[in-house]
């Protein structure tokens, strides 16, 4: 270690009893100087005797060994302790006056010294005695230099911001390893500190401003706290510099003070709880508090956290800041306040903040009062800070970030008590920052309306109305003492007004409640309508102004009565819509909570049972871009949750007609049968709950009618002791007698009852929803019309009620008619009886509350008596010629295998046709829907038979074609007819059983197979079409063999019989192709639309006549038959002639 570094003070004393010396006075040499700073050595020390004096002291630090004697008496050999060398050994010598005289050398370490009596004059000003032996050390805050102890200053030499910045950082350093200091060397200190700063404050380097800025109030709070000394009461320091203010108040655990006085500075004050602090820390506690007159050249306006660039900024107030001393837990029990006087003019225009340096923001200090003069802020922790004034914000470059911030700040300093030309000038500056790039950002919205709200709590004053308007904003607040009480208090807008009962608040709120009403004009470009959730895919429109309701300042804000607000229209909207009266909900409009009780043209009465954030929006068209289930189907299911259980007559009629209007574009662009079933319910739901919404409980008399598109409403609500016991509800088309007394009597003595007439509903919810056995036709012949019991709870009927329909159509005597009514998705006629009808009307009597509607039912295949008898003679004569063709073939083919497929085919076609026969004739008579049922049953089962057996005889012939070169062995290669007869009447018998299993309530009527339901269809299309595919495969089959086999004739192998086999080829592939079209090619006139049904009733021609076609193919076309005919003819007629034989399977070739 090195001592300080100073030039050596060596002089000579001549001495009678010591050797000739010099004295050397260095302050550094004492042995507790000893610093790092200064690099001394004595290498250039002269050989020679040595005394020493002064700060430094009168010996050298000797080691623990003792020195060797030279001399007898008066030279001592010592070993001596330097600070940077090994020992060295030299001689002393004791002289008569006192002194000792050592020899010195030359050495690369020092020779320490030491004081051998030290005293409070030995070390010299600005240090005392060190608890070594002899040394010195210098008072706190000092430091060693060559001449003694010194504080840190900055040379006149060397004064610029590098030496101004290792100044502070040295004397930091200092602070940090010393104790508490004396008055009067902080005050030294501090005034350095201020004179450096000035040395900086042209400065251009923003960075190094900021960092030396820090440095010095990190410095001068480290100065304040070596100030603080323990108290058992209270102890205050106070210290005024030309640039600095400053106050030390310690409180301690004996203190008699209840409430601890303001520290004050000329230009500002600090009022803080240090009492409830102290008793957070066992009873002691200091706190340091400093004003700075310069440190805004040093901390620029331009440095804080504000929109300085896009703003005019002046900093108003000295910079001050207050930390705690010595406190370990520094939470405030209350907030502490700062009140700063302004040292700048106040502009008229300007906005003040209070910015907090350390963190830079504006957001942990408020202003909570202000003036011409001085500001108070308001904070939540020990801080430094400044009031800042700005005007003209966001001017250079007006963008919805800039807009933002500076309402944020602004919020957190708005006074809690400002005058009304003030909290004006904040509105205008305010509201010309918005323009129309912050239309499309919500949030910008809420931060507008928060920061407008307070400014409103801050025009509270006692027993006073105030109204401020501006372009774009008007407010109004009025505060009420309870002697000027009144029940009802009015607040007025030039677009809109708010009625409130303040009775509730009034002792929540000692007596005293204020009430702000604001209405803004451009809101809506903000809160857009958009942001409204209740329906998807509608257009909407915000027709009033938005307003905002407080109460400013209340500890309650809870409402007892709803709040009503009276909004004008702003806006001219569409004849029928939905309105809204909507609620503001951070980030969307919600239309909870708010109900509106009445409306017209020009205004709406909205109540609300809630404050807040208010407007009126308008939306119609619903799924305008596309009728799709999830839009349609979501719009009307999301109804109930949005209306009040009280509307005004014309909003119902509003919903109805946008409900009607929409089910109009429904019908004309919706094919799907399930969506407009699903769809027709839901209106039907959602009307009634529309409709229920005018009954009022409190109204005990109402009887409203309404019309709209195609829908027409009546609601009575009567009394118990209404003269009639019959009640008749009737619109145009349809009325509806109630026992209403006896439902009055089930409910208390009052009840409603509502009738809707729904008109062109039969494309909505379809006749044919009405799902019956038997096949028929269904025309709706009369509107839909639907009864209801709204708002009553026992809608059980004792009695039925009676539903009159007025007919839309003519209808014949042997038509049904059905009264019907609707559930979920389906027309059913449990519970409902046709009482009596004529040609223009019909009456129905129905035991339940439903929706009901009148359906005919027609034969859709129905043919006038003509036709009918027609077609029986037809049936008759196919009938005739198929039992000839069984016993011819029976009687004259003598292969069984082959023929008994057709033989079969034959009996099964005359059984399907035998019962086509009578359904055709007495049809009419047989009532019974299982007697129905069976006769088709078994109709169907013999068709199946045909089918199949059709299919076996392809299958033969195609054996047949297969083994043409051994044809007599057919026979043999096949299966015998018992297997046959297996198959052919177990296959379709298994058809049947399947379909009855799937369809068990179902069957198909074989005089009109048009079907409605796709199960149904399946039924009949399903085995046909699959019956069909599986004869034309092996028929196809057959064909091209046949073709194949005609090629092969021509060889010479079979040369010799080709002419007869050839013959025989074509002939069984033209017979076999004609039964192919006969039996199944005619099925397709069932599927292709004709006028009038003639094809359908060429379809019933062809299919009697299938027996004429089989016997002309099969008996009289057979050469072999014809032949077997001639000869029993023959034989009948000339006895003595032999019959002929042949030996062909099916029949020779014609000639």
């Amino acid at each position: 270690m090195f001592l300080l570094t100073v030039f050596a003070n060596i002089s000579t004393a001549p001495s009678q009893s010591c050797p000739a010396y010099r004295t050397l006075s260095d302050p550094w040499r004492n042995v507790g100087f000893c610093s790092s700073i200064y690099d001394k050595n004595d290498s250039k020390l002269i050989e020679g005797w040595y005394t020493f004096s002064g700060v430094s002291g009168d010996q050298v630090v000797p080691s623990c060994v003792p020195a060797q004697n030279i001399t007898n008496a008066s030279v001592t050999n010592y070993n001596l302790f330097t600070c940077n060398s090994s020992i060295n050994s030299t001689n002393v010598v004791s002289c008569s006056n006192g002194l000792t005289a050592y020899y010195l050398r030359p050495i690369k370490g020092i020779y320490s010294t030491r004081h051998s009596s030290c005293n409070s004059s030995s070390c010299g000003p600005n240090a005392y005695c060190g608890t070594v032996y002899g040394s010195c050390v210098c008072n706190p805050g000092f430091i060693y230099s060559a001449n003694g102890c010194i504080i840190i200053t900055v040379s006149a030499d060397f004064k610029n911001a590098t030496s101004a910045y290792n100044f502070l950082d040295n004397l930091e350093k200092l602070l940090n390893n010393t104790g508490p200091l004396e008055q009067k060397t902080v005050e030294l200190y501090l005034d350095s500190i201020m004179n450096v700063s000035s040395i900086i404050e042209n400065s251009t380097d923003n960075i190094f401003l900021i960092s030396f800025g820090n440095k010095v109030l990190s410095v001068t709070e480290k100065l304040l706290v070596s100030l603080v000394t323990p108290t058992e009461t209270q102890n205050s320091t106070s210290i005024t510099l030309s640039n600095l203010e400053s106050q030390v108040y310690t409180v301690g655990n004996k203190t008699s003070l209840s409430e601890i006085p303001l520290l004050n500075t000329s230009n500002s004050s600090l009022d803080i709880d240090l009492i409830g602090i102290s008793k957070k820390n066992n009873e002691s506690t200091a706190v340091a508090f400093m004003s700075y007159t310069n440190m805004s050249d040093i901390l620029k306006q331009s440095f804080f956290n504000t929109l300085t660039r896009e703003s005019t900024t002046t900093v108003m107030s000295n910079v001050v800041s207050a930390i705690f001393q010595q406190t370990t837990n520094t939470y405030l029990t209350k907030p502490v306040n700062f009140t700063l006087k302004h040292i700048m003019p106040l502009n008229p225009q300007a906005i003040l903040s209070c910015m907090n340096w350390k963190t830079n923001t504006w957001n942990t200090c408020s202003i909570i009062q202000t003036n011409n003069t001085h500001t108070v802020c308001s904070c939540q922790s020990m801080t430094t800070l400044a009031v800042i004034s700005q005007t003209d914000p966001c001017k250079f470059n007006l963008t919805v970030q800039c807009a933002k911030q500076f309402l944020e700040q602004i919020q957190y300093n708005i006074p809690q008590d400002l005058s009304q030309e003030n909290v004006q000038k904040y509105l205008t500056i305010i509201m010309n920052l918005t323009s129309n790039e912050m239309k499309t950002y919500d949030s910008y919205g809420n931060i507008l309306m928060d920061v407008t709200e307070k400014l409103a709590s801050a025009l509270v004053q006692k027993n006073k109305t105030i109204s401020i308007s501006l372009h774009t904003f008007e407010l109004q607040v009025i505060t009420v003492e309870p002697q000027d009480f009144s029940t009802n208090l009015r607040l007025i807008t030039s677009h809109a007004s708010m009625d409130i009962n303040l009775t509730a608040n009034f002792n929540e709120n000692k007596g005293r409640v204020a009430v702000a009403f604001m209405s803004y004009t451009d809101m809506a470009d903000i809160l857009k309508p958009t942001f409204i959730k209740t329906f998807t895919d509608t257009k909407k429109t915000i027709i009033s102004m938005v307003v905002s309701a407080t109460l400013p300042n209340a500890t309650n804000t809870n409402i007892t009565e709803p709040v009503s607000f009276t909004l004008k229209h702003i806006k001219e909207v569409a004849p029928y819509h939905i309105l809204s009266c909507v609620y503001w909900e951070k980030h969307r409009w919600v239309s909870k909570d708010c109900n509106i009780t009445k409306t017209n043209s020009s205004h709406t009465v909205c109540s609300c049972n809630r404050l807040g954030t208010f407007a009126l929006i308008v939306q119609s068209d619903p799924c305008k871009d596309y009728l799709s289930r999830s839009c349609t189907l979501g719009f009307l299911y999301q109804i109930p949750f949005e209306i009040h259980p009280d509307l005004p007559q014309e909003m119902v009629k509003n919903y109805l007609y946008v409900i009607m209007n929409l089910t109009t574009r429904m019908i004309g662009k919706v094919f799907d049968q399930n969506l407009l079933a699903s769809y027709g319910d839901a209106v039907l739901n959602v009307t009634e709950q529309l409709v229920s919404t005018l009954v009022r409980k409190r109204n005990p008399s109402i009887n409203i009618s309404l019309s709209v598109q195609d829908l027409d409403v009546t609601i009575v609500v009567a009394p118990n002791n209404s003269s009639s016991k019959i009640l008749q509800l009737c619109t145009q088309y349809a009325s509806v007698d109630i026992n209403f007394a006896e439902i009055s009597t089930n409910n208390n003595g009052s009840a409603a009852v509502s009738l809707m007439s729904y008109t062109n509903w039969e494309k909505t919810l379809k006749p044919t929803f009405f799902k019956r056995i038997t096949r028929t036709n269904k025309t709706m012949m009369s509107t839909v019309v639907s009864a209801s019991l709204p708002k009553t709870a026992n809608t059980t009927l004792t009695n039925p009620l009676k539903i009159t329909f007025k007919h839309f159509y003519e209808f014949k005597p042997k038509d049904i008619l059905s009264c019907v009514y609707w559930k979920t998705d389906t027309w059913l006629n449990a519970g409902c009886s046709i009482i009596k009808f004529n040609i223009t009307h019909t009456e129905c009597s129905c035991d339940h509350i439903a929706t009901f509607a009148l359906i005919l039912q027609t034969d859709p295949c129905s043919s006038d008596h003509v036709i009918n008898t027609l077609i029986a003679v037809a049936i008759i004569v196919g009938l005739v010629f198929l039992s000839l063709s069984i016993v011819t073939l029976s009687l004259y083919s003598r292969n069984p295998v082959t023929n008994a497929a057709l033989i079969n085919l034959c009996i099964n076609l005359l059984l399907f046709h035998f019962l086509s026969l009578i359904k055709t004739l007495f049809l009419a008579n047989i009532q019974s829907l299982q007697l129905r049922a069976v006769l088709a049953g078994f109709q169907w089962y013999f068709l199946m038979s045909v089918f199949v057996w059709m299919f076996i005889e392809a299958v033969l012939l195609y054996n047949f074609m297969k083994n043409l070169s051994n044809i007599t062995s057919i026979s043999e290669q096949v299966f015998s007819w018992k297997w046959l007869i297996v198959i052919g009447y177990l296959t379709p018998l298994g058809v049947l059983g399947m379909s009855a299993v799937r369809f068990p309530d179902d069957y198909i009527d074989e005089e009109c197979w048009f079907v409605e339901d796709e199960n149904l269809i399946f039924i009949f299309a399903g085995p046909v079409v699959f019956t069909f595919t599986l004869n034309l495969v092996p028929c196809l089959i057959t064909v091209i063999i046949m073709i194949v086999t005609l090629k092969k004739l021509k060889n010479e192998i079979l040369h010799t019989s080709s002419s007869a086999e050839k013959n025989l080829i074509i002939c069984l592939m033209l017979r076999s192709l004609t039964q192919f079209i006969i039996l199944v090619c005619y099925l397709i006139f069932l599927y292709i639309p004709s006028k009038n049904g003639a094809l359908y009733h060429a379809f019933q021609f062809l299919n009697s006549q299938q027996g004429t076609f089989i016997f002309l193919i099969h008996c009289l076309f057979n050469q072999e038959v014809r032949q077997k005919c001639r000869n029993v003819m023959c034989v009948l007629c000339f006895s003595n002639n032999p019959v002929g034989t042949s030996s062909s399977v099916r029949g020779q070739a014609e000639d």
